[in-house]
């Protein structure tokens, strides 16, 4: 059987024109399916004999081998008038053969390769008295030179490959005489806009307008978006380091040392607290700025940090202060992602602390307006990048 297998794989290959090579093809074919089913046959294994008996490879089999003998005919010497018999006969056979020769012709020749057939001009009229129906039109194609990877040798008879890139003329009812302007099929791509100007920070103080802060919104993001992977290797681990750093001297020390400062003067007279002390007392403190200190913050700043939206109660007060001391005694930030609805998250306390401070402290400094969604140091890290006013207390 192999060396059986192994001849007619020789004459295959030794076949002296294209009709012998197609034929030899398709029988092998035919003769492997046959051979393939009664040598699966033969194996005793049901789930192999289920499989075989079933409707579907029963259909699968006969479309094969239906497939291959009729390609199998149509490569056969016969005369043209029985080739024309067994194929051309009927409008539906010719329909199905044309569009076969049409199709092979096609891709023998590229897919854009075909050209526009004239129609024969009838014997009883004259060339000069016909008129076509629609004005002829060419079509100019720009050829450019393809250069592959592998360079052909200069005695080669490959020739070089070309994408034509047409330019169709559009036509419209001739009566009409209207000569329609050449149209080049390109690419459909949508280019991203580029910003080429930003808006002006003073509009930040001047007019800050619903409009306007939606402006600053809109490049903030921008910024963001482009940036955010900026510093996800492993040398940026400085940069976070200092941005700690930064939140802890700048903001937290300072709140606590006000806290401690309201208290003293607090608890010896009334036995209140910061927490629990009330606003027209609070107010007398922020009419007097003499009682703080330069390393604390403004009473008045030190009251919005400690009201957060959703959170404007007693208990959250406290809470915040307590976390906030926590986080000073670490040397390394480690936050608590909580899911109470009472008290809010270490991420959310850090970012309200940090967005009222720049605004109460930096009025010409645009806060953050966008609302960190992950990790609140790298937002953080990525705002002083991008913010010109502030870059340099990180980047330095």
């Amino acid at each position: 059987m192999v060396a059986f297998l192994h001849s007619m794989f020789n004459q295959l290959v030794a076949s002296s024109s294209w009709n012998e090579f197609q034929i030899k093809k398709n029988l092998s074919m035919i003769f492997l399916i046959i051979i393939s089913h009664k040598l699966l046959s033969i194996l005793p294994l049901p789930m192999i004999d289920r499989l075989l008996s079933s409707r579907l490879i029963f259909i699968f089999e006969w479309l094969a081998l239906s497939y291959y003998a009729i390609h199998t005919a149509m490569h056969l010497p016969l005369p043209l008038a029985v080739r024309d018999r067994l194929f051309k006969s009927g409008a539906l056979e010719q329909a199905i053969f044309k569009l076969a020769s049409d199709t092979k012709a096609m891709f023998r020749n590229g897919i854009f390769g075909f050209t526009k057939a004239t129609a024969p001009t009838p014997a009883n009229v004259s060339s000069a008295s016909a008129a076509p129906l629609v004005p002829a039109a060419t079509l100019p194609i720009n050829k450019q030179n393809w250069f592959g990877p592998l360079n052909p040798p200069a005695n080669s008879k490959t020739k070089d490959k070309v994408y034509p890139s047409y330019m169709f003329q559009s036509t419209s009812d001739p009566s009409y005489k209207i000569a329609l302007p050449m149209h080049e099929i390109r690419p459909a791509h949508i280019t991203p806009k580029v910003q080429t100007t930003r808006t002006n920070k003073t509009l930040w103080r001047l007019l800050p307008q619903p409009h306007v802060v939606e402006r600053f919104r809109q490049e903030q993001y921008l910024d963001f978006d482009k940036n955010w992977d900026r510093f996800d290797n492993r040398s940026s681990k400085v940069y976070y380091d200092r941005v700690q750093l930064w939140i802890k001297d700048y903001i937290l020390k300072p709140l606590l040392r006000t806290v401690e400062l309201v208290d003293k003067q607090l608890q010896p007279n009334t036995g209140l607290s910061y927490t629990n002390c009330p606003v027209n007392v609070l107010a007398l403190l922020i009419s007097d700025p003499s009682a703080m200190d330069d390393a604390a913050l403004p009473v008045a700043l030190v009251q919005k940090m400690l009201t957060m939206p959703q959170y404007e109660n007693e208990t959250t007060k406290k809470y915040i202060l307590a976390r906030v001391q926590e986080l000073v005694k670490q040397s390394r930030f480690r936050l608590l992602f909580t899911h109470e609805n009472d008290v809010p998250s270490d991420q959310e306390i850090i970012f309200h602390l940090f967005k009222e401070y720049v605004t109460f402290t930096m009025p010409s400094v645009i806060p953050p307006l966008l609302r960190p969604q992950s990790d609140i140091f790298k937002f953080l890290l990525i705002y002083f990048y991008i913010t010109e006013d502030i870059k340099n207390d990180i980047f330095y």
